[in-house]
């Protein structure tokens, strides 16, 4: 962020000079043709209004990136991303739903199963699919209600990266979870790849393409991490 603020007091800084250059030389511009004076004026504008988008551009991707933060069941999918095994405190929203009541008990292997297209019952007549009754009664729903909440905000994101109203590079504090996304396999299967093609999440899937290649770190168990940090999640402290 250094370096934006940086360039942009550049440029401001070369405006303010270009302006007082300009008021204070009238006896110069009387030699130049009106043509050259508006082509420099037009220059000035033009720089004025580069800094003046890229600014709200950037602007604009910091406050999807915090919101993206701020949302409960995105940052229970970073979560389960993040941990190879733990029991997490179950959303209130969600407490009820088969299989699940106030504490749920995350692995590798069951985010697996709630992603693998094997464990899904497809309905013609819907036109769709839906996890398997067994993984429902597990509790294995969560994992898909939380990560399609992630799936869909990264979607919107990319769709403000087609329309250029921000870049792929405004996002890159994302680049982490876009890598876990991309490399998360579960003996040797890829574990979103098939899940994300079947639901069409393209914008997912070129994302994490184009930012998320540099594999992460390795996973810990979720009781390795408790040990670093008592205070990661609160079913850490019961």
């Amino acid at each position: 962020m250094d370096s934006i603020f940086a360039a942009q007091e550049w440029l401001g800084n070369l405006i303010l000079a270009a302006r007082e250059w300009l008021s204070g030389n009238a006896s110069v511009l009387a030699g130049f043709s009106t043509a050259s004076v508006l082509l420099m004026t037009a220059v000035i504008a033009l720089v004025q209004y580069w800094s003046s988008q890229r600014w709200k551009r950037r602007q604009l991707a910091a406050e999807m990136i915090q919101n993206f933060h701020k949302d409960e069941d995105i940052a229970l999918a970073i979560l389960f991303l993040d941990v190879l095994e733990g029991d997490f405190p179950v959303p209130a929203k969600y407490v009820g739903m088969p299989g699940l009541d106030s504490t749920f008990h995350h692995s590798a292997e069951r985010m697996k199963n709630a992603f693998d297209m094997h464990n899904r019952i497809f309905d013609p007549h819907a036109g769709g699919s839906y996890l398997h009754p067994r993984f429902r009664t597990e509790g294995l729903g969560l994992y898909v209600r939380v990560f399609d909440q992630m799936f869909e905000r990264i979607e919107l994101l990319y769709s403000f990266v087609e329309l250029r109203l921000i870049r792929a590079n405004d996002i890159k504090p994302l680049r982490y979870w876009l890598a876990k996304i991309h490399h998360a396999k579960y003996d040797g299967v890829q574990v979103f790849d098939r899940y994300l093609r079947h639901y069409e999440y393209n914008g997912v899937l070129r994302l994490t393409k184009k930012l998320g290649k540099k594999r992460p770190h390795a996973q810990l168990p979720f009781k390795h991490m408790q040990a670093e940090d008592e205070n990661l999640h609160p079913v850490a402290n019961q």
